[in-house]
């Protein structure tokens, strides 16, 4: 989306026209937030050449009290962490789902360089990417 001014913060939207009605139901959304080390699915697109992109299925893992975001302590907490699953820019706007419908959507993604603790733990490379869904659209 073009910037609309001087913000920080830019909308980034998309609208998809469907060429015939869906017959699934739609999906469920929820506001119970993100269990602490919980196992989420993400359906992302990945972008691609020629502006075409591939959907995707990935598994992620919520995680609370982390450094990288020491703001989610609660499965309720709007901005939470995942990792396990690979998120890259032009995934945002991706339903994070539990079992019970989407509790979030992407929003960002940060690469973290590895400490020599991090590198202790996940070994050496490459970096560690992170994603960073708004919860349960508080």
């Amino acid at each position: 989306s073009p910037p609309l001014g001087k913000e920080v913060m830019k909308p980034d939207y998309a609208f998809i026209r469907l060429k015939t009605r869906p017959t699934r139901r739609p999906l469920e959304v929820s506001q119970k937030g993100f269990p602490d080390n919980g196992q989420v699915t993400i359906f992302k697109l990945d972008p691609g050449p020629d502006n075409r992109g591939t959907v995707k299925k990935a598994s992620c893992q919520s995680i609370q009290n982390s450094i990288i975001n020491p703001y989610f302590v609660k499965d309720s907490y709007p901005l939470i962490l995942v990792t396990g699953c690979t998120v890259i820019k032009g995934n945002s706007g991706s339903p994070l789902l539990l079992n019970d419908g989407a509790h979030g959507i992407v929003s960002a993604t940060m690469d973290v360089p590895r400490t020599p603790k991090l590198k202790d733990k996940f070994g050496a490379s490459p970096p560690l990417k992170f994603g960073f869904p708004s919860s349960a659209f508080a």
